[in-house]
């Protein structure tokens, strides 16, 4: 304990009281001193753009001089509106003509195509009004998107003379109408444009109902821009890339902007600051003493709207100032990404220090334009400065490392480390006999995203909010939890993120307190990511650190390198997975996203013969072994570091995977222990080696532990407990958790060696006592009724405590036949889990893009109708018809 607290004294010294002189630290986080900091920024005109107006069609004259016809669902064959199925109709429209597409072939689809000319980095707004007739499906889900907006960066005669490798298909801004009562629907939309588009391709669309009889109408389209100039686009850069983790207001100067890395997929972000040139940043400091070699690192790159714009790049030049004397240059880069594509990653910077060890004054950082002051800067030519910090060069710190190994889709129970007859882990097992094993640990729920953020934030999935909503509509992490990293980097840990799924990319706020965090899709993340992994470890030997690890491997399609194949399958298989050497998801799953199952339960088994299931439990146990090998790399680079002996590993997993246990497959739809029970382990340097607890844990215990392995004191609002030798004498209960804001979710209690499952939409509820019986096969439930009574009331305060929030439940009395339609909106956003009883056809649904307005339009089926949604905000506004 007493290393690591003289450690945190020592990186928070400057907050000493200064009636005694504290020495110099000896390290220095310098963006935690910019309320002392200096930031210069070019001056600006204060003009603010004004929108002007691109186009403006009330189609009462002729068609448009360039319109064209699309063809068929996906909108790639294109015709001249003269070809037929689009015409002017006058007096058709608002309060003239109209633009008139159908009747076109009984079902088919297309649209009217607009090209209008555009430029990069300006706000466009696009608006309009829409009416549909003789469609018998006008009311359904499948006929509310009306406009689609694709940005091109080529000039174009005609939207079919874009090549499709040049045709920028994302983003495509999809817009769906609002109902008005006057009969003429309302459709918007207001985007910014990427820095190289050109042109705009506005799709009207259209819908046949099947009858070949369907018509839409459109009138009053406008188009309107406001181009991004001077400090109006830097205001909206930082506006782009500001960090969403609650911690905005505290830190106005931050911006978090993603650069890609150099020959691999995957993005780095980190917290920085924007320097447009001529720009300073300075800092008030110290430096530490000569002695100990300090030395100055960051990290800096320019934006990625600045890829495609002309210019010749920037120069970052550090000086100090010592007191009384004059400026001294240590060194500087010259970046230019937008002719080489080496320097579009974060690039690393280390200057030497030594020289002026122990002197007092000004480091400040100045951003240059490459072309000279006097030709004026290039635009978007602005560096962006990331984490810099003074460290001694070659002193050991005081306080533990912390590495956070977390697997994806891993099996306790397949862990030769934990006593699995085949010998899958044998470099964990080298690990676990140094540390303390966790032999009955449960995820908080099923599958990665819920569940990697309860661990990382020690709270419950009903409380820190990620993974709400339906299949790729989930929601992100609530910005005011506060994660492990949060807590270590305000201590002046170095924090770092490598995960491999994107599930845990920013988009959902996991990497919310990690200086740096890498993320991309990787199915061999263990091969590909092990030497950036070992690489960071021998890096930083001066600096205390967290880094969190996330390997993908075990996850399907179970693709392995041949070496474990070839271990751990038969080479004489054959069957319906022997020519690919792999296990598609579909084959395990034919209906993957989590929504449905809310509704329509758990998938049915695959079809699998004997042979195949041997396969499927071979091939996931070579993935295993190759997650194995990785991680002995990384632990063979701790100990050649140096560092073996003064760095906590924790070791966890997010899941289990279904194989074949109670028909299933895959993972995220039960909350049995095939999914839920995971491997967990604790190595602290010097304590309680080879450790084995029995007790029922959680994996929210983890980060309280590992803080108290540190001797730093939980927070107060984490969920989970410290797992020491006091805390498990005695039986505590948990939860498992089914995500989505439906309170009605499925849900289990554990305590002990009981664990309670109960599912209200189902109606379905057990006990098992996964002590006598670990394959949960027996509901004991009638021989326990007060185990059962303490968990439904547990289960009851959990749901009143976190679920309730947002929730509203509309029921509506008729009759069968009658046409219902409901239309919510919300001043935020509402959840993509909605759910309907009876059940309704999906096209009877439906939600904009911005999930901000709830459609449904259905017929009854019986007298009453329930609708039980979810959404954020002040403002709830709802429009009930029932005809």
């Amino acid at each position: 304990m007493k290393p690591l607290r003289a450690a945190v004294l020592l990186l928070v010294a400057t907050a000493c009281s200064d009636r005694e002189a504290a020495p110099p630290p000896h390290r220095i986080r310098l963006f935690d001193r910019m309320d002392r900091a200096t930031l210069e920024f070019p001056p600006t005109s204060g003009v603010r753009s004004a929108p002007e107006t691109v186009a403006a069609f009330d189609f009462d004259g002729g068609r448009p001089d360039r319109v064209w016809r699309s063809v068929g669902a996906e909108g790639d064959e294109f015709r001249d509106a003269a070809d037929g199925g689009i015409e002017i109709a006058a007096g058709a429209g608002v309060t003239g003509g109209a633009l008139s597409v159908g009747p076109l072939a009984a079902g088919e689809e297309g649209a009217a195509v607009l090209l209008l000319p555009s430029r990069g980095l300006a706000r466009v707004e696009v608006e309009g009004r829409v009416r549909l007739l003789s469609n018998a499906r006008g009311g359904s889900a499948s006929t509310r998107e009306a406009l689609r907006v694709l940005e091109h960066r080529v000039e174009a005669e005609s939207p079919g003379s874009v090549a499709p490798w040049l045709r920028r298909t994302a983003p495509v801004h999809r817009v769906s109408r609002r109902i008005d009562p006057s009969g003429w629907d309302r459709f918007s939309v207001t985007f910014v444009t990427r820095p190289d588009t050109l042109v705009l391709e506005l799709r009207l669309i259209h819908r046949d109902d099947g009858s070949g009889a369907s018509i839409t109408r459109f009138d009053d389209v406008t188009v309107r821009r406001t181009p991004w100039v001077g400090g109006e686009l830097w205001d909206h850069l930082r506006e782009r890339h500001a960090p969403r983790d609650g911690r905005e207001e505290a830190t106005p100067w931050r911006i978090r902007p993603a650069l890609p890395r150099p020959h691999v997929r995957d993005e780095e972000v980190r917290d920085a600051v924007l320097l447009p040139p001529p720009a300073t940043l300075s800092f008030p400091v110290t430096l530490p003493p000569p002695e100990i070699a300090p030395r100055l690192r960051f990290q800096v790159g320019m934006l990625p709207e600045a890829f495609g714009a002309p210019g010749d790049g920037a120069r970052v030049v550090v000086r100090f100032r010592p007191d009384g004397g004059d400026a001294i240059e240590v060194g500087g880069v010259t970046i230019d990404p937008k002719r080489n594509e080496e320097e579009r990653s974060w690039r690393p910077v280390t200057l030497d220090l030594t020289a002026l060890g122990g002197r007092s004054g000004v480091l400040s950082f100045e951003s240059r334009d490459v072309d000279g002051e006097e030709e004026g800067p290039d635009p978007l030519d602005a560096v962006v400065l990331a984490t810099p910090r003074i460290e001694p060069a070659a002193a050991t710190p005081d306080a533990w490392n912390v590495l956070l190994i977390g697997v994806d889709t891993l099996r306790a129970d397949r862990l030769s480390a934990l006593g699995y007859g085949r010998r899958t882990t044998p470099h964990l097992e080298r690990l676990f006999e140094r540390g303390v094993r966790f032999r009955n640990a449960r995820s908080q729920a099923p599958w990665t995203l819920p569940s990697f953020s309860s661990i990382l934030t020690s709270l419950y999935p009903s409380a820190h909010g990620a993974a709400r909503g339906g299949h790729e509509e989930w929601t992100a992490i609530d910005p005011g939890t506060t994660s492990i990293a949060e807590i270590l980097s305000r201590v002046g840990y170095e924090t770092q993120g490598i995960v491999a799924n994107g599930l845990l990319s920013p988009k959902y706020g996991l990497d919310q307190g990690f200086e740096g965090y890498r993320s991309r899709w990787s199915l061999e993340s263990a091969k590909d990511d092990v030497g950036d992994v070992c690489a960071f470890v021998d890096a930083h030997r001066t600096t205390p650190w967290f880094l969190f690890w996330h390997v993908m491997d075990p996850h399907l399609p179970y693709t392995t390198e041949p070496e474990f194949q070839e271990e751990f399958t038969d080479a004489e298989y054959v069957g319906r997975f022997s020519a690919r050497k792999s296990v598609p998801i579909e084959a395990l799953d034919p209906k993957p996203g989590r929504r449905r199952y809310t509704i329509e339960g758990t998938p049915p088994p695959p079809d699998l013969s004997e042979a195949d299931r041997r396969y499927v439990s071979d091939a996931y146990d070579a993935e295993i072994a190759e997650t194995d090998a990785a991680v002995g790399r990384v632990l063979d680079a701790l100990i050649e570091s140096g560092q073996w002996e003064r760095t906590v590993v924790a070791f966890v997993a997010d899941h289990g995977e279904g194989l074949g246990d109670h028909g299933h497959y895959h993972h995220g739809y039960t909350l049995f222990d095939d999914q839920v029970r995971v491997p967990m382990m604790l190595r602290v340097p010097g304590r309680d080696e080879g450790r084995d607890v029995e007790t029922a844990v959680a994996t929210i215990d983890l980060a309280p532990t590992v803080l108290a392995a540190l001797g730093i004191e939980r927070p107060g609002f984490f969920h989970g407990r410290t797992l020491t030798a006091g805390d498990l004498e005695e039986e505590q209960s948990y939860f498992v958790e089914s995500p989505t804001y439906d309170s009605s979710a499925q849900k289990a209690w554990v305590h002990g060696s009981f664990k309670y499952m109960h599912d209200p939409v189902f109606r379905t509820e057990a006990l098992f006592d996964v002590a006598s019986d670990p394959g949960e096969t027996a509901d004991v439930a009638s021989r326990h009724p007060e185990v059962v009574r303490r968990a439904r009331a547990e289960l009851a305060e959990l749901r009143g405590r976190h679920l309730r929030k947002g929730r509203f439940h509309l029921r509506v009395v008729g009759a069968p036949g009658e046409r219902l339609t409901v239309e919510l909106r919300t001043d935020d956003t509402f959840d993509a889990n909605f759910t309907a009883r009876p059940a309704i056809p999906d096209d009877d649904a439906s939600m904009d893009a911005e999930r901000k307005s709830l459609i449904v339009d259905t017929t009854l089926e019986s007298e009453r109708f329930e609708l039980v949604f979810w959404g954020r905000g002040r403002r709830l506004d709802l429009d009930v018809r029932l005809d």
